[in-house]
């Protein structure tokens, strides 16, 4: 019952993820640019563009929010989720990779300053180096056909995130006797540097 409940909240929020309410146009002009400058890192090493994908932007946003609530930062919920348990909690069922960054001040922020947040985030995981790369190597998977982005602001404190869906994940899912082989070159996989 408790995730049918989700799930109905999850489609009805689905098209504020994408910005469809007028009082949205900072969230919806920020994850444009954010996927701009994904795919602009993706491009550059030869890699398809991603698509917005909003039902896991409407669950990043929600976690994004809970962060800012909770004064947490990083990955994992107060009571131990990981991303990809979020995910497949709320009913998702591919593979998941999730980049997440956090902003404090002592006060309010611009919408400029949001959107510089979002470049300098973006830019400063593109220059991470093996093999402290992790955040590169998640934009850079070459598995990764979608990504839902969190955004949430309040006072003084910005949450972003990107969510990466892994597509492959789910044609290896498909049948037991490739699972194992097909996960395993999954992990074994060669990014560009």
């Amino acid at each position: 019952m408790k995730r049918a409940v989700l799930a109905i909240l999850l489609a009805i929020s689905a098209p504020l993820a994408q910005g469809d309410a007028p009082i949205d146009e900072t969230r919806f002009a920020l994850r444009e640019e954010f996927l701009r400058l994904i795919n602009r890192d993706r491009r550059q090493f030869g890699l398809p563009a991603v698509q917005l994908d909003a039902f896991t932007s409407t669950l990043a946003d929600a976690y994004c929010r809970d962060q800012i609530r909770n004064g947490t930062t990083g990955h994992y919920t107060t009571d131990g989720q990981a991303p990809y348990m979020r995910y497949s909690f709320a009913g998702g069922n591919d593979g998941l990779s999730e980049n997440a960054a956090a902003w404090s001040a002592t006060y309010s922020f611009s919408d400029r300053a949001l959107y510089e947040m979002v470049r300098r985030s973006e830019d400063a995981m593109m220059r991470e180096v093996a093999p402290h790369d992790g955040h590169r190597r998640t934009i850079l998977d070459r598995y990764a056909t979608q990504v839902g982005i969190g955004l949430a602001w309040e006072r003084g404190e910005f949450r972003l995130t990107q969510e990466f869906i892994l597509a492959a994940a789910s044609l290896c899912a498909g049948t037991t006797s490739m699972r194992l082989p097909c996960i395993t070159s999954l992990c074994r996989s060669r990014l560009p540097r």
